[in-house]
């Protein structure tokens, strides 16, 4: 079982009112359990953002081999040309396929 230790906080009166509300309409017991699971969250998002940069950091570091080891091609006008058009096919053809995508 987890210890605890009682540590206190200053909020805003925005945050405090916001606590108190969620206390009240039942939703949380306590001021402990609303600040418990912000962490929680805080934790959460924390862990999907380092995830995030390794993710990145991976990437960057695979285009920077593709650089050294020469497997890399010269962008061109044309390239950029043809994923345009490729672009504009595919969104033709998911608007075709759906009403609900622009036209």
């Amino acid at each position: 079982m987890s210890q605890f230790q009682r540590v206190t906080i200053t909020l805003t009166d925005e945050h405090a009112k916001a606590v108190q509300s969620a206390i009240a309409s039942g939703e949380y017991g306590s001021t402990s359990e609303v600040i418990r699971e912000a962490l929680r969250d805080w934790r959460q998002r924390q862990h999907e953002r380092e995830t995030a940069r390794t993710q990145l950091r991976a990437e960057i570091a695979e285009g920077i081999n593709d650089v050294a080891t020469g497997n890399v091609r010269e962008w061109t006008v044309e390239a950029t040309e043809q994923i345009e058009q490729r672009g504009r096919e595919k969104l033709r053809a998911a608007s075709s396929a759906s009403p609900d995508v622009p036209k």
